[in-house]
């Protein structure tokens, strides 16, 4: 993956609700994640359960509240 410049929250909203990116709210625990989480988003244990399928160009966006 290559790393890119932070993106607008405009430009970030756009892309999750077109499905362009693989939003990831970045929290150790399930619990913090299920208290913070945004629509579409999945947990970072996902990801690592994931993150050798993931096609190679996937964005990914990580956030935390």
């Amino acid at each position: 993956m290559i790393p890119r410049e932070r993106d607008s929250v405009e430009e970030v909203r756009r892309q999750r609700f077109r499905g362009g990116i693989l939003l990831v709210c970045a929290y150790e625990s399930d619990e913090e994640f299920y208290n913070n989480c945004l629509d579409k988003a999945i947990p970072l244990s996902d990801l690592r359960a994931r993150e050798y399928t993931l096609p190679q160009d996937q964005h990914v966006v990580f956030y935390s509240a």
